[in-house]
């Protein structure tokens, strides 16, 4: 019998690079983009970028070298189709709920994650969240050896924040205040990546020279551009609630927030709580009724338009100076884009019509 492998098990089995491995449900473009940076930050191009980030892994695996490392992210579905893979760091960013109308249940979905780690031996390295009860209990079964992160607790242990430092085990790394990338959520995704540049001796200064200046992932809470007092951020890779609850979380300022894509048979109203900012909604997409029923009964005006083209003009002209307007979907994009890129780039070009349309 032929075995059925994913790619990403050809890429293990081709490579003499060692691979980081990074999965979660969100955070991982970001963790695994990040990580990509410290690492070259000590050496140029010692680290090779591959997976699910937009890389095929069996080509970057080819031509590799044992002195690299490959930073590959890995979905849920990429993971599901291992056999012998076995990161030398694997890193698991956070679990929640997610592509339920495939794998059918959480529980499925976990453990297509958990795979992560099967093959790791006392040799090699669990990077792991140790806010989530579920993963923190999950560590008790593996063999890898475990390095704890927390933007919350003061652990002693793996990265955290103590005090206003960001702190590796007993070692100060340098100041929270330093950081660039905005957002509570992306504390998880720094830390984590800390916690590997760390086990890859990265040292203390090129880890902070990068946390001061990268700006974020394409696509992912982008800046795009200010306009007349007006700021615009991309998150168009927010296709899940927990992802726009995160962007949401980010901002202090009114937001515009553009929302809506494919319908999974779900309903919105966990993004109520989040929506305390909001001070207009425009959907679009199969979900668009759905998110608009969320955002009335918040006390949101809500406004439907037919695609993320149509919603900037108007999210422009409902704003006023000093409004955030975010394209952050809380849906995945197949409805109407091709990938979310697609449709972060149809936000990106609709923004650059708009010196036209504010003139009109």
């Amino acid at each position: 019998m032929i075995p059925i492998i994913t790619e990403v098990e050809l890429a293990y089995q081709i490579s003499d690079a060692p691979i980081i491995g990074i999965t979660g449900t969100n955070g991982k473009t970001t963790t695994t983009t990040i990580v990509h940076h410290m690492l070259n930050e000590m050496t140029p191009n010692q680290s090779l970028l591959a997976g699910n980030i937009g890389f095929p892994g069996s080509e970057v695996a080819e031509k590799a070298t044992a002195d690299q490392y490959i930073a590959m992210e890995l979905s849920s579905f990429q993971l599901m189709g291992i056999r012998t893979f076995c990161p030398k760091i694997a890193v698991i960013t956070n679990i929640y709920e997610a592509h339920i109308d495939y794998h059918k249940t959480r529980e499925e979905y976990v453990k297509a994650k958990w795979r992560i780690q099967e093959n790791q031996t006392k040799n090699e390295f669990l990077v792991i969240n140790w806010d989530q009860d579920e993963l923190r209990n999950m560590t008790k079964r593996t063999k890898a050896k475990v390095i704890p992160f927390s933007p919350t607790q003061k652990l002693g242990e793996g990265a955290y924040i103590k005090d206003g430092n960001i702190m590796f085990y007993d070692e100060l790394i340098g100041k929270r205040d330093d950081i660039l990338l905005p957002g509570e959520h992306n504390l998880e995704n720094i830390l984590a990546s800390i916690a590997v540049a760390k086990i890859c001796d990265v040292s203390n200064e090129q880890i902070m020279h990068v946390l001061e200046t990268f700006k974020g992932v394409e696509h992912r809470t982008q800046f795009v551009k200010e306009l007349n007092g007006r700021k615009f951020y991309n998150d168009s890779k927010a296709t899940n609630i927990l992802a726009t609850q995160s962007a949401l979380s980010g901002f202090n300022q009114p937001v515009v927030l553009l929302a809506g894509g494919l319908d999974r048979g779900i309903e919105f109203d966990e993004l109520k709580p989040f929506f305390k900012n909001v001070k207009t909604l425009i959907v679009f997409g199969e979900t668009a009724e759905k998110v608009g029923r969320v955002g009335k009964e918040a006390g949101v005006d809500v406004h439907q338009v037919h695609d993320v083209t149509a919603a900037v003009p108007l999210a422009y002209e409902l704003s006023s100076p000093d409004d955030i307007i975010l394209l952050s979907p809380a849906c995945a994009s197949w409805d109407q884009y091709r990938t979310f890129e697609v449709r972060g780039r149809a936000f990106m070009d609709a923004i650059e019509e708009l010196p036209d349309e504010v003139e009109k």
